[in-house]
């Protein structure tokens, strides 16, 4: 396990940041709106995730996308949503957790079908 020097903490949680508030944006949009704008926040996720390495952020949000594509309800959305904050946990291990990512879209299935 390698330890992080304390300038990239400091610069790992400045992504985890950015990261929440642009999760937060999403989260805002209302049920009833088109889904251009809501696309648009994810869109802008996945690609900052994407930037930085955080590639289990960039697989939920994608799979998020293809949800409110498919006129994904409300609920299906908030589900997406917690899984995107547990995400950013998962992928600023300092070592991968092996099978996470997708123990982590197996749940949000779950959630989904319940």
């Amino acid at each position: 396990m390698t330890q992080l020097s304390e300038s990239d903490r400091d610069f790992q949680i400045h992504v985890g940041q950015q990261m929440m508030r642009r999760i937060v944006a999403i989260a805002a949009h209302r049920s009833h709106e088109r889904p251009g704008p809501i696309l648009t926040e994810v869109a802008g996720l996945r690609a900052f995730a994407r930037r930085h390495g955080y590639a289990t952020v960039q697989c939920v949000a994608q799979a998020l996308e293809a949800a409110i594509s498919q006129g994904g309800r409300h609920q299906g959305i908030l589900a997406f949503i917690d899984a995107l904050t547990d995400a950013i946990a998962i992928d600023q291990q300092p070592a991968p957790l092996l099978g996470a990512r997708e123990a982590l879209l197996a749940s949000v299935e779950i959630r989904l079908a319940g």
